[in-house]
């Protein structure tokens, strides 16, 4: 029999980790444990960690600015179990079945490194019940900066052990990770795109968008810092201000001129993001 530990990531998490551990109680294949890595939360994080019985790992902020990757390792080298799943604190599974299919999905093949699903924040377009989702395998000849995503993610333990999320960048450990595997081992990774996941983040701000984006083009996938995707996001800026719809506009100019001034001034300190354009 397989063994299964749940990694999940919190601070001031209280207002969505119990949709997301409420999802996985009711899935049909249940986790071994699951472990919370929390970082100073204040609010009611850890009593409901408490509740549904998590396993809690303080990171070690006294010790170690902020980091995801630093996080999930943590997470991971505390788990034993033969699979983990990585899943954010503001995304829950609404179909009982979603860690069954994972799970098939990676079985199938060793050379399958991890498996991942589609969000949405819609719920009309979240079908619970569907019973045969449908997805898309990536290698390296059709990656394109998108192998994998941490906010819900399937993986080996023994695959982590031979190269674990990487340190030394401040976000997108998860496109360096598949990357890694597709590049040496001629591995690939597979995406349920019809949306499984609920995705809600309460945190999220164009500030995120933009280090992602600089993070992998600058480390993982050049393209999206070329002057081509810049000014492709300047185009679409245009678009959206034709059609009247504002707030994309301003969202893909802001994005668009954030990233050409990181292209010539790249920021001095990648593990912060006060380089970053806030809300």
């Amino acid at each position: 029999m397989f063994s299964l530990n749940v990694i999940i990531r919190t601070k001031n998490s209280g207002n969505v980790l119990v949709r997301c551990l409420e999802s996985i109680r009711q899935q049909s294949v249940k986790p071994n444990s699951i472990i919370v890595v929390d970082t100073e939360s204040s609010d009611a994080t850890l009593k409901y960690a408490d509740h549904y019985k998590c396993r809690v790992l303080k990171y070690p902020l006294h010790k170690y600015p902020f980091n995801y990757s630093k996080a999930l390792n943590l997470g991971i080298d505390h788990a034993n179990s033969d699979f983990v799943l990585i899943i954010s604190s503001h995304v829950w599974l609404p179909n009982k079945n979603t860690i069954k299919w994972m799970l098939d999905k990676l079985n199938e093949d060793t050379n399958l490194k991890a498996v991942s699903l589609a969000r949405s924040n819609q719920l009309d377009k979240i079908d619970k019940d569907i019973k045969i989702p449908f997805g898309t395998r990536l290698n390296k000849s059709n990656f394109k900066g998108e192998g994998m995503y941490n906010y819900c993610s399937l993986i080996r333990k023994s695959d982590w052990e031979d190269y674990k999320f990487r340190e030394d960048i401040p976000t997108c450990e998860d496109q360096d990770w598949i990357w890694h595997w597709m590049n040496t081992a001629n591995a690939s990774s597979f995406i349920f795109q019809f949306p499984l996941a609920g995705y809600d983040n309460p945190n999220y701000n164009i500030a995120k968008d933009i280090q992602e984006i600089y993070t992998c083009g600058t480390f993982i996938y050049p393209p999206y810092m070329s002057l081509a995707n810049i000014f492709g996001l300047y185009k679409k800026a245009l678009g959206f201000l034709l059609k009247k719809k504002l707030k994309k506009a301003k969202y893909h100019l802001r994005l668009g001129s954030a990233l050409l001034k990181y292209k010539y001034f790249p920021p001095k300190d990648l593990q912060s993001d006060s380089y970053l354009v806030k809300k």
